[in-house]
């Protein structure tokens, strides 16, 4: 998916200035969600449509419909891994990637995992956050690779806790226990459709 977006940048002649440095977060924000948007179709309008902008145009044909249970955010990965860098690297990290599972990016820092099978996101979450960590695990964890639910996601929406980066987001959000105790554990879980393309 290619998403340009184009917007008058005022007072450019400062680019230190407070205004540049909000505009240009907010540029990232926009492209960021609409990026997110592209991988995380929500099942409330499953039908194949296009839409009327002409410049972004999101198809939901060719879905699989999945739970957002099932996904994982990871980040702290080397600058430059592909999405299928990331996968081959995590097939050889924990049994659980035996199974089948895909890979897309968000950004260059942060990718989203999707597990075809129920439990295993919870399984591989316990394992990389666990003192018994296995040896191979261990050495991606090592390396700096982090992992969260969706759940850490959806409280970063409702709590606002939006950075400029999705990473720091997602830091600040794990960073402190206090915003996870906000969280309705009755919550529904909600079903999204993951593109196979």
């Amino acid at each position: 998916m290619t998403v340009s977006v184009e917007v008058a940048k005022p007072g450019a002649e400062d680019p230190e200035s407070e205004g540049n440095i909000h505009w240009h977060n907010v540029v990232k924000m926009c492209y960021l969600l609409a990026k997110l948007c592209s991988i995380l179709k929500s099942s409330d309008n499953p039908m194949p449509q296009e839409s009327t902008n002409e410049d972004i145009r999101v198809w939901t044909k060719n879905m699989r419909k999945v739970s957002c249970d099932q996904l994982v955010f990871l980040w702290g990965f080397r600058s430059g891994m592909t999405a299928g860098m990331i996968k081959s690297l995590l097939c050889k990290s924990h049994a659980v990637f035996s199974k089948e599972f895909d890979v897309r990016l968000v950004d260059k820092n942060c990718a989203i995992v999707v597990f075809w099978r129920l439990g295993l996101s919870e399984t591989f979450l316990d394992a990389i956050s666990s003192e018994d960590i296995c040896d191979s695990l261990m050495e991606i964890a090592l390396e700096g690779i982090r992992a969260s639910s969706y759940e850490t996601y959806k409280t970063i929406c409702r709590l606002g806790l939006w950075e400029a980066d999705l990473v720091e987001s997602l830091d600040k959000a794990l960073e402190d226990s206090d915003y996870f105790t906000e969280v309705n554990s009755a919550t529904n879980s909600k079903e999204i459709y993951w593109s196979s393309n």
